[in-house]
């Protein structure tokens, strides 16, 4: 169990090492201890809700050895890193933001660009009107009237917040409800470079506290919608129109309306059939059967690769590392080869598995793929794995859309569902 810990309560032996913050899903916090623990991490402490605090070794002076550093450490259960942060203490806004730019006028310099992210405690629960957001407005607007004056070039190479391309990340974590152990008014700062990560995001994440605002659907036929949604975000990786996706599991269909909804086609896989409505929808093909024997073969055009495979089957986290590695051995998925894209859930019944996330991960690189496992903040007791093929015929998993990029070796995604009827015929 997680003990609260003054942030400046250094552990015996620490002395020398660097204070790192990681964020996570509110109610996470005693796996993402665990998991830093197990990598390496001195003395993880509960910090505040969603927010673990952790030494690690000490921070270089080289931006190559920092960026070795970030990339070393990037837990499942961890939506965000602050790397080696440094504390302000409470006072009024203006001085704080005086100490801040000080800071950040010997940090940024020459820094090529640069993306800001100030964070409330109420941001890692998920609060859409956190309490200090007047108090964070006030204190940025101080940091950029200080900045302008005494570091306007540097200012200047300032990108949008959740830019994936700014080369260094920096952090604000702001205390003001009493809740933290960082003690009142005092916040939190990093900054860092950014990681590129093989898949996904840089680390630290462009996204704001690793978090994708995901809009609430009422309509959508079950919760679970947001978790695939989610997972697109961080994959950095859309569905297009006239893409094919098979979902397993799809009933009601949660995920198959998140992918209807960016056009595409399809193939639902379940023992209970989807909404009605859905079961109506021409560009949805419904197959009752068990989703880990069903064959999409006889359902694709000759040559047809499949650009999506999406799963939120309730399953032993076993049965889904089995469905990982038949990806690569296995023609039921398509002749084409492998989906492109997968975003595959892994449920555990009790403490999560983190070796089985890792066989996981093993199995999906056997099948030609480039994957990473996160703990989402729609995930309850379990892992989102994402994965994009490796290789040739893989695309880009940087923003934008995904139909980008060619079709190789096949027919277009365009015809790829057999006897699929166009939409709104």
């Amino acid at each position: 169990m997680l003990s609260a810990s003054t942030a400046d309560a250094t552990p015996q032996g620490t002395a020398a090492c660097s204070r790192w913050i990681f964020l996570c899903r509110h109610g996470a916090e005693t796996h993402l201890a665990a998991e830093l623990q197990l990598g390496g991490a001195s003395a993880p402490v509960w910090l505040l809700s969603g927010a673990v605090q952790a030494h690690l070794g000490p921070w270089p002076d080289e931006p190559q050895a920092q960026l070795a550093l970030v990339a070393a450490l990037d837990p499942v259960y961890a939506l965000q890193v602050l790397p080696a942060v440094r504390r302000i203490g409470p006072g009024p806004v203006e001085r704080q933001a005086l100490a801040i730019a000080d800071m950040l006028a010997q940090a940024l310099d020459g820094v090529r660009s640069f993306s800001l992210h100030a964070l409330l405690p109420g941001d890692l629960r998920g609060n859409p009107r956190p309490p200090g957001a007047g108090r964070r407005d006030r204190l940025l607007a101080a940091i950029d009237a200080r900045m302008s004056a005494i570091r306007r070039r540097t200012w200047r190479q300032r990108c949008a917040d959740d830019d994936p391309c700014a080369a260094v990340r920096v952090q604000l974590l702001l205390d003001v409800d009493g809740d933290a152990a960082i003690g009142g008014g005092s916040l939190e700062l990093s900054v860092a470079p950014a990681s590129p990560r093989p898949i996904g995001s840089p680390w630290p994440s462009a996204l704001p506290g690793g978090r994708l605002p995901v809009d609430d659907d009422p309509t959508a036929p079950a919760s679970s919608f947001r978790k695939l949604a989610e997972a697109f975000g961080q994959l950095g990786v859309w569905p297009s129109r006239g893409e094919v996706a098979l979902d397993l599991g799809a009933s009601p269909g949660g995920w198959t309306v998140v992918l209807r909804r960016a056009g595409v086609r399809v193939l639902a896989v379940d023992r209970a059939p989807l909404t009605p409505a859905l079961m109506r929808d021409r560009g949805v093909q419904f197959f009752e059967a068990d989703a880990f024997r069903y064959d999409a073969t006889p359902h694709l055009a000759p040559g047809t690769r499949l650009d999506w495979l999406v799963s939120d089957i309730v399953a032993y986290p076993a049965r889904i590392v089995a469905l990982l590695g038949e990806l690569g051995a296995s023609d039921r998925f398509g002749a084409g080869g492998p989906p492109r894209f997968v975003v595959v859930q892994m449920k555990f019944r009790g403490a999560p598995d983190l070796a089985a996330v890792t066989e996981g991960l093993v199995a999906a690189a056997a099948s030609g793929y480039i994957a990473a496992a996160r703990h989402l903040c729609h995930d309850k007791n379990e892992v989102t794995i994402v994965a994009r093929i490796g290789g040739a015929g893989g695309r880009s998993d940087g923003g934008g859309s995904s139909a980008d990029a060619a079709s190789p070796g096949g027919a277009s995604a365009a015809a790829a569902v057999v006897d699929a009827e166009p939409e709104g015929a």
